[in-house]
């Protein structure tokens, strides 16, 4: 996350999810380390993805068929 060096309660909040903040020209730059996957995590990422993919190429099959 960025803010302003002045937004105290932005970097309050990124001090709350353990964020690692460092103060450039005027504002603040907080990092926060994602968790590692979990099994059901991957597996809703793996439905999501598959569900897009399915979804674009129907879309574009309707698109070919429709008479111009």
């Amino acid at each position: 996350m960025t803010c302003l060096a002045e937004n105290q309660r932005m970097q309050q909040l990124a001090l709350k999810f353990d964020a690692e903040l460092t103060f450039d020209f005027g504002s603040v730059i907080g990092e926060v380390e994602a968790p590692h996957p979990t099994p059901m995590s991957l597996m809703r990422e793996l439905v999501a993805d598959s569900t897009g993919l399915a979804t674009a190429m129907l879309d574009v099959q309707s698109r070919l068929l429709k008479p111009a």
